[in-house]
């Protein structure tokens, strides 16, 4: 069996420190994607065995990211990842 990964991470600098601190290397099984998962998920061709996110922490406010956050814990997001 193959494992891919696909991270979608809507803050730049969080990929960057990823990449640069933590040995993450994008790869043929590992893609980075700078992406609202809002918008990610239904232009997506693939499919998923698993999805993890962790919107449900607070996003501080000074980010501007709240209403991005809370968009991903509606029933039409959830719907969509189905």
């Amino acid at each position: 069996m193959r494992t891919t990964v696909e991270a979608v991470e809507i803050d730049p600098e969080v990929v960057k420190i990823a990449l640069s601190h933590f040995g993450l290397k994008e790869g043929p099984k590992t893609r980075f994607h700078t992406a609202d998962a809002f918008d990610f998920i239904p232009t997506s061709t693939g499919s998923f065995d698993s999805i993890y996110f962790d919107a449900f922490l607070r996003a501080p406010e000074a980010s501007g990211l709240g209403e991005k956050t809370r968009r991903l814990k509606t029933r039409a997001f959830l719907t969509q990842v189905r």
